[in-house]
């Protein structure tokens, strides 16, 4: 009996990875959509206090404290979004298929490396893809 797949089981395991990148972009798209709307309230809120500021000078020390906070939000949320996550995502070849650092699988028609298909960013994760070495694996 052959160890070898058949074109279902590779067709399977295609349309089982494919789904759960979807599944993983959709949840990135959602979790994005989700800090666009945060910081779209920020900006507006910026924006009232500044309109506000422009009209109502005679609380100008009540207005400070609220353009501090949101100030102060506005950095939280861009500290939170630049975060101290790696700038690469290190791929590993793992039998018909490349395993990638943010978690996801990608597989090749053709086979070869990712930089042979054209690939020099993740995927999933958009960020600059490293193959790791046969020495490191």
């Amino acid at each position: 009996m052959s160890s070898n797949p058949t074109a279902a089981d590779i067709m399977t395991e295609r349309l089982c990875a494919s789904m759960k990148r979807e599944e993983h972009l959709q949840q990135r798209l959602t979790a994005a959509d989700d800090w666009a709307d945060l910081i779209q309230g920020l900006l507006r809120r910026l924006v009232r206090n500044i309109d506000q500021e422009c009209y109502c000078a005679e609380d100008l020390e009540q207005q400070d404290d609220q353009f501090s906070s949101i100030i102060k939000s506005i950095r939280a949320e861009l500290k939170a979004a630049d975060g101290s996550k790696p700038s690469t995502c290190t791929w590993s070849e793992g039998g018909f298929s490349w395993h990638t650092g943010c978690g996801k699988e990608w597989q090749f028609t053709d086979g070869g490396l990712p930089a042979e298909n054209g690939m020099h960013f993740c995927h999933s994760c958009g960020k600059k893809l490293v193959v790791e070495s046969a020495q490191s694996a």
